[in-house]
């Protein structure tokens, strides 16, 4: 994963396989996870991916929304401007 030529190393892990069901609501699980990325334009490249990729991509106040294939909430947003 990078951006903005930051490279940082994530690790996924798809406990129960591709195409798993998510877990239920009642279950101890992740509910929402955030992504920064450097500005504007590196925020608009990754939305534009996502919705090429057939991924629903909303607005939202201070940046993007989507979902995992957990139906994890995933934030997209820039850093903030000083």
């Amino acid at each position: 994963v990078s951006a903005g030529g930051y490279h940082h190393h994530l690790g996924l892990n798809p406990w129960a396989g591709v195409g798993a069901p998510p877990p239920s609501t009642d279950a101890a699980r992740l509910l929402s996870f955030e992504l920064i990325v450097p500005d504007a334009a590196n925020l608009t490249g990754l939305v534009e991916q996502l919705r090429a990729g057939g991924v629903a991509v909303e607005a939202t106040l201070d940046g993007w929304g989507a979902h995992d294939p957990s139906s994890n909430r995933v934030i997209l947003r820039q850093v903030a401007s000083t």
